[in-house]
């Protein structure tokens, strides 16, 4: 669970201030493989449909930490 807010947090960091965006419309998700992946709803899906966001996550018992690039 830490991990996800790191993720969050990284994704909104890497938007910077130029929008405002719900934090709840952002989930993160597994694919099939394990990869994790961004899940955008509302008006934060229309913004990043164009966009190619990358996401990666690690985390230990004490620390988790995420980096998320984002690719217009």
């Amino acid at each position: 669970f830490p991990v996800t807010i790191a993720a969050r947090e990284a994704f909104f960091k890497a938007l910077g201030n130029q929008e405002v965006f719900n934090y709840k419309d952002l989930e993160v998700t597994n694919e099939v493989n394990g990869k994790p992946q961004f899940k955008f709803l509302n008006e934060l899906s229309k913004y990043c449909e164009d966009k190619s966001i990358h996401l990666s996550i690690s985390h230990t018992s004490e620390y988790a930490m995420a980096i998320v690039i984002i690719e217009s």
